[in-house]
């Protein structure tokens, strides 16, 4: 079904430009580049509604938006709940949460509309990882850089290589940059050849400084995925690999050296903070584990109502960054790290069971898709890391790169162009 004119030149300018806004929105640099602009944040989504609505008259939104309805019911139905049964009611995050959603679902359905749309976002993601490496080179050149870099990762730790430091970069937040290089990776199969690999190569070395374990796992998970989905059949492919590897376990063994090289860096802080899956180290230090926090709001359970706590009680104790005043006082000090224990606590089992059919319906989708086995690997992966990394944190639906990945899940699959991309194998 025709959803475009692909001949407009006006489409195509709009396709271009929002492509680049999403890029800045990945690449984290909105509370950047607010540091010189306060207004920038609001500048963007200005933008970015005028371009919905100046290609609306080319684009049949309703129908591009309408796999996102099942979310958007339900994501209304937490609000609205969660507002009713909260002590204290704040409309204005409700209300910003919800139209944020809606507005990054329109980009991602323009983005989606065409294969030159997807493209260029593809290729703009492969910039925003780039981008945030090169942040590293630029610190010991410029103090000005230095210091502004720092303001806006002060939260995330040292930006260095060593030691126990993680790298925020442009996000603030060196978990959020390990999601991010995941999804970039994900995304190079759409991008131009030779961005794509700029992307993937800027993409280990970014999970590897922010030091976040899950970014790590998922990295080695959405490998292991494209050699079962992309290469299962490519026997030429999978001899060269055996050879390989029996060849570098052979000059391992026998290089004293190499086993030197190796144990020396499992000691350093960023690869040592990664291999330590079950969090011991934390544990050893009198820090709070995600063990922790999950058996502490899972006590909460007992105590709480049918109906749930209210809107944002999995945030735990909430703080305004820029005053450091506490601003919601929770049962738990930190939040649940859990979104799907979250949605419990903060709506009840009814609005759980409802999420949890809404998640259904759409991992479903991307994992009976049928076409050419690239875009499988990436519509899989993409689901995948989306929904486990709901297991780990409490703010991935509210935060502008959740939101906007998510968006990308729902509309995807189901996206017409994946149907152009798949008749002109433009997948790498």
């Amino acid at each position: 079904m025709d959803w475009t004119r692909d001949d407009s030149p006006w489409l195509a300018l709009g396709g271009s430009a929002m492509a680049f806004l999403m890029g800045l929105v990945l690449a984290g640099a909105l509370p950047f580049l607010s540091y010189f602009f306060r207004g920038f944040t609001w500048m963007v989504w200005m933008l970015a509604l005028m371009i919905l609505v100046s290609t609306a008259m080319r684009l049949k939104y309703s129908r591009l938006l309408a796999p996102m309805a099942p979310y958007m019911a339900w994501f209304s139905f937490y609000f609205i709940w969660g507002l009713i049964v909260a002590p204290s009611r704040d409309y204005p995050f409700a209300i910003k949460a919800w139209v944020i959603t809606l507005l990054l679902g329109g980009a991602v359905a323009l983005l989606t509309s065409s294969a030159k749309a997807l493209r260029s976002f593809a290729n703009a993601a492969q910039f925003a990882v780039a981008a945030n490496l090169l942040l590293l080179f630029l610190i010991p050149l410029s103090s000005k850089v230095a210091s502004v870099i720092f303001a806006v990762t002060q939260r995330s730790g040292m930006l260095n290589m060593e030691g126990t430091g993680r790298y925020g970069g442009m996000w603030g937040n060196p978990n959020v940059g390990g999601y991010i290089a995941l999804l970039v990776v994900i995304l190079s199969v759409f991008a131009t050849p030779w961005l794509a690999w700029m992307g993937r190569l800027c993409s280990v070395p970014i999970i590897y400084l922010t030091a976040s374990r899950r970014a790590g796992l998922f990295f080695v998970f959405v490998l292991v995925l494209y050699l079962l989905i992309v290469k299962r059949k490519d026997l030429r492919w999978w001899f060269g690999g055996i050879v390989t590897a029996v060849f570098l376990v052979i000059a391992f063994s026998l290089s004293q050296a190499m086993r030197h090289q190796v144990r020396s860096a499992s000691s350093r802080g960023a690869l040592s903070r990664m291999l330590d899956v079950e969090e011991k180290n934390t544990a050893a230090r009198g820090g709070t584990t995600r063990l922790d926090l999950f058996e502490e709001w899972s006590s909460q359970l007992d105590q709480e109502p049918w109906y749930g706590y209210g809107m944002q009680a999995m945030a735990g104790t909430r703080v305004d960054d820029d005053t450091m005043k506490v601003v919601g006082l929770g049962r738990v000090m930190l939040g649940t790290h859990n979104t799907y224990l979250g949605v419990w606590i903060d709506i009840g089992p009814v609005g759980f069971f409802a999420f949890l059919v809404v998640i259904y319906h759409y991992a479903r989708r991307s994992l009976t898709y049928r076409g050419g086995p690239q875009v499988k690997w990436a519509l899989v992966s993409l689901c995948l890391v989306n929904l486990t990394y709901l297991f780990f944190s409490h703010s991935l639906l509210f935060s502008f790169e959740g939101q906007l990945a998510f968006a990308l899940m729902f509309l995807l699959p189901v996206s017409p162009a994946l149907a152009e991309i798949e008749a002109a194998g433009q997948v790498r």
